[in-house]
């Protein structure tokens, strides 16, 4: 199998060469059967480190669109017919620390043959000090890895973190058109995931294969934190025609919860740093 490790970047250099040591160091060290190959999708056109992120990795893109959702589809859409499968990994991810090399717990993903697996993770923090703290990981509920219908529900109510997530290529082909509804969400990455989940196509592997960094970004995605909020609006808009009614209620249901809601943590998160958001009671109509 061809599979792709597929790094997406913004103005994040030294963290992604960090990341690309660790990528290197895997493959190197690789004696399984299948073929790694690392790949960087930047959406920085002006990045003066181009030339050398380019002699660190198998193969480096420039988004030829804007933002994130763009990085990634502008890839899905140009280059998976190269790969079987593909991981998909923030420029500030690293990969757990182990013993084992983690391309093999990526050999059996791809040796149950579904169309989306999501791993579990460590969220990890920057202390002043220089040195990392590694938090717990990030699923503690077993019934993620037994029951299906569990894993669909649990991420119809809060997305998947961009992290873990490595998918069929196939099923991304044969998705593409949905995928790209999702567009300027700032979560497209989540809705191949929520597809195959819903198909029952998709499994838990509880294995922290990678760390999440937790240090606060207001960078990235994060560097207008509105535009984070107003992009699962859209979301939850667009999500709606690819659902049951049933399904649709609890996906609502849950982004008010996590998201939306007085009481949501993103509503608090942004609110704490100045932002202004709609308000709570013009949402449900915003979603009819």
């Amino acid at each position: 199998m061809r599979i792709c490790i597929l790094i997406t970047t913004y103005r994040r250099n030294p963290e992604l060469f960090r990341l690309l040591d660790q990528c290197r160091a895997l493959v190197l060290r690789y004696t399984g059967p299948n073929q790694y190959r690392i790949c960087v999708t930047d959406s920085d056109p002006a990045n003066a480190m181009s030339s050398r992120i380019q002699t660190q990795c198998d193969q480096y893109v420039l988004n030829p669109g804007s933002g994130f959702d763009d990085n990634l589809l502008g890839f899905y859409e140009r280059h998976l017919s190269n790969f079987d499968y593909l991981l998909s990994v923030s420029d500030d991810d690293i990969f757990s620390p182990s013993d084992i090399n983690s391309l093999l717990f990526l050999d059996s993903a791809v040796n149950a043959g579904a169309d989306a697996v999501l791993f579990n993770h460590y969220d990890f923090r920057h202390n002043n000090d220089g040195t990392i703290s590694m938090g717990n990981p990030y699923y503690a509920s077993p019934i993620l890895q037994i029951d299906k219908k569990a894993l669909f529900n649990s991420h119809l109510r809060s997305l998947p973190r961009h992290i873990g997530l490595m998918y069929s290529v196939p099923a991304l082909l044969r998705n593409i058109d949905k995928i790209a509804q999702f567009k300027n969400t700032l979560h497209l990455y989540a809705a191949p995931f929520l597809f195959a989940a819903r198909d029952g196509s998709a499994c838990f592997a509880n294995y922290p294969l990678l760390c999440f960094s937790n240090n606060g970004a207001t960078d990235g995605a994060w560097e207008h934190g509105d535009r984070v909020f107003n992009g699962l609006l859209r979301f939850a808009k667009v999500l709606k025609q690819h659902l049951s009614s049933v399904d649709y209620s609890t996906a609502i249901s849950g982004f008010m919860s996590s998201y939306f809601a007085s009481h949501a943590w993103l509503r608090i998160e942004l609110i704490r740093r100045g932002y202004e958001l709609m308000p709570e009671h013009s949402i449900a109509e915003h979603l009819a």
